[in-house]
């Protein structure tokens, strides 16, 4: 059941003697819960207090508090009201709330889903509580829960939010709840080099958030997240009405030479945010660094300084009996880019039947007509 408990205060006057006037110390005491107000979500709320005696001092409200046992929230006041605070009200909402239609301006500014939806205890510092259980705060957008100031009871009613300055209002804050929050990356995939430096990926909402979002990205792929090719913080922090939010991607250029390698980048979303698509992104880095050059001689298939039968043994061994080859250049005997046959008979024909010599390099170089044969070492070459 819907209860108020007003706490027992000792309230000590402090009075001057000997003159004619009497000073008044500003206090706080005699503040009171007066209206909360909620819709389905949470995103629109207010929590008003009042002042409902002929005090006019009730000014010292700074760094006093009002907390929800339900959510674990705190407002606290940043600062005191001035004037005079008879029969005044004090409007806390959240910014939602002052964007509404008919809402009076709030004097400060209340966090998101701070009223608990399913039951809560509000506190006032020491001044006021209230109690109420599931179903009992309206979450119609129309009606709240005030308090009956002749009865000191809780009950429903229409929305009457005042502010400090006397301004009245009543808002419609009904209907269904908007459309979670998506997040997103900007694209699915992208390419870079080993020396870009750092990249930039674009992570979009659907819409703009009223308070900072706290989401995360995890890793995978192929190429190694931490530091070795590429470093990006897990933390991704998507502060309140933005729409983008840029996510810097370092990429460290070594000496390795390796294959191409994936960084993927998969966004993390707390709850009551949705995955929007594409929710992960792959950046391919390319890498940059050059396979080292070889020199090797043509034909000088075992690569032992001399052309000789050895080589065509080599060679045939390499065609047809499962030989291995680290320099397949020297194996391409009659330079047609290729290794097979032919060049054995080449190879032969030299050796024994007056044939052409191998073509350079007939000494330790470099192809002149490269072609898609490697080189991987070539030991009679320095």
């Amino acid at each position: 059941m819907m209860t108020r408990i007003k706490l027992a205060l000792v309230l000590v006057l402090l009075l001057s003697t000997g003159s004619s006037a009497s000073s008044v110390l500003p206090g706080s005491h005699l503040w009171d819960l007066n209206e909360v107000f909620s819709n389905s979500d949470g995103t629109i709320q207010f929590v008003e207090v009042y002042q409902p005696t002929s005090a006019c001092c009730e000014n010292n409200l700074g760094t006093k508090w009002i907390e929800s046992t339900a959510t674990s929230s705190t407002f606290t006041f940043p600062s005191g009201v001035a004037g005079n605070t008879a029969f005044k009200h004090i409007l806390i909402g959240t910014a939602a709330f002052a964007a509404l239609p008919g809402a009076p301006t709030p004097d400060f500014v209340l966090p998101d889903n701070f009223l608990g939806l399913n039951g809560d205890t509000i506190t006032f510092y020491f001044y006021d509580e209230w109690i109420y259980a599931a179903n009992e705060l309206p979450l119609d957008g129309v009606t709240s829960l005030q308090v009956n100031l002749t009865s000191g009871l809780l009950e429903t009613g229409v929305n009457s939010p005042t502010n400090y300055s006397d301004v009245t209002g009543s808002v419609d804050a009904g209907g269904p709840p908007p459309p979670p929050i998506s997040v997103s990356f900007s694209m699915a995939s992208d390419s870079v080099t080993e020396a870009a430096g750092i990249y930039t990926a674009t992570v979009e909402l659907s819409s703009a958030p009223t308070s900072d979002i706290a989401a995360g990205l995890s890793f995978s792929g192929t190429a190694s997240s931490g530091g070795l090719d590429y470093s990006a913080s897990g933390m991704l922090l998507i502060p309140a009405g933005s729409l983008t939010v840029d996510v810097p991607i370092t990429i460290i250029d070594d000496s390795v030479i390796e294959m191409d390698e994936t960084a993927i980048l998969n966004l993390q979303v707390p709850p009551g945010v949705v995955l929007g698509t594409p929710s992960s992104f792959t950046l391919t880095i390319g890498d940059n660094d050059a396979p080292p050059v070889i020199d090797f001689v043509r034909g000088d298939t075992n690569a032992d300084g001399a052309i000789g039968i050895a080589d065509a043994i080599f060679l045939l061994t390499y065609l047809f009996s499962g030989g291995s080859a680290s320099c397949l250049n020297a194996l391409d005997a009659n330079d047609d880019n290729g290794t097979d046959v032919a060049d054995a008979i080449s190879l032969l024909t030299y050796l024994f039947g007056g044939g052409a010599a191998p073509t350079a390099p007939v000494v330790c170089g470099q192809d002149p007509t490269p072609g898609p044969l490697d080189c991987g070492g070539f030991a009679a070459c320095p």
